[in-house]
C-alpha cells in the first residue's frame, strides 16, 4: 500500500457559496464515522449556481474541473438541493448525464436543502427536518440567535452538527454518508 491509497480524495460540486466552505467541513466530520482507512482530503469545491447545475453542458465542465483533482481512491460527490423537486429523480437525471460516463460520482439531493441537514443534527425532535421548504428560517430560529446567513453559519454549523442524531432524521443526510463511503470505499 503506498500513501497514495492512504488518501480518499473527495472533489465536489456544490450549488451555494455556503457550500464551498461548509460542505468540506461536514465530509470531514463524517470521515470517522465511516471506519475507512487513511485520510480524506476535501479539494475547494467547485460551485456552480442551480440553474446552471442541471444544464449537462455546465456539469460537464465542472466534472472535468472536478476529476483532474482526484488521483487514486476517491472521486467527484455533487450536493444539490432538492428544493420542490423529487430528489430521487434529480440524483438520477444528474448522475446519467453523458459527462458522468466513467467517472467516479454519487450525487446527493440534500431535502429540501442543505439546511436541513443542520436541522436534522442540531434542533429538537418534534422538527421534521425534511418537511419544511425553507429550513433557512427554521436554522435561525431553532439554532442561532441571529438571523441566518450561510456563508457566516453554515460552515460552523457543519462542524458542530450531531452526525448520528442526522443520519437517525434524515433519509437525505444517511445518502450523503452512503455516498462518501462508496467514493472511499477501497
Amino acid at each position: 500500500m503506498t500513501a497514495q491509497d492512504d488518501i480518499c480524495t473527495v472533489a465536489s460540486i456544490v450549488e451555494g457559496f455556503g457550500e464551498v466552505q461548509a460542505l468540506p467541513k461536514l465530509l470531514h466530520r463524517l470521515w470517522p464515522t465511516l471506519g475507512a482507512p487513511g485520510w480524506l482530503h476535501t479539494p475547494v469545491p467547485h460551485r456552480l449556481p442551480r440553474g446552471q447545475i442541471v444544464k449537462p453542458e455546465r456539469l460537464e465542465a465542472a466534472v472535468r474541473v472536478q476529476s483532474a483533482r482526484v488521483q487514486g481512491r476517491g472521486g467527484i460527490l455533487v450536493v444539490v438541493d432538492a428544493d420542490d423537486d423529487d430528489p430521487a429523480e434529480l440524483e438520477a437525471r444528474l448522475a446519467a448525464a453523458e459527462a458522468t460516463k466513467g467517472v467516479r460520482l454519487r450525487v446527493v439531493a440534500a431535502v429540501p436543502e442543505y439546511e436541513a441537514w443542520l436541522l436534522a443534527g442540531g434542533a429538537a425532535d418534534d422538527v421534521d427536518p425534511e418537511a419544511h421548504r425553507d429550513a433557512k428560517s427554521l436554522v435561525s430560529s431553532l439554532l442561532l440567535d441571529e438571523p441566518y446567513r450561510e456563508t457566516r453559519h453554515q460552515a460552523l454549523l457543519s462542524q458542530r452538527l450531531d452526525v448520528g442524531r442526522a443520519l437517525s432524521r434524515s433519509p437525505s443526510f444517511r445518502r450523503l454518508v452512503h455516498g462518501l463511503r462508496e467514493l472511499c470505499s477501497p
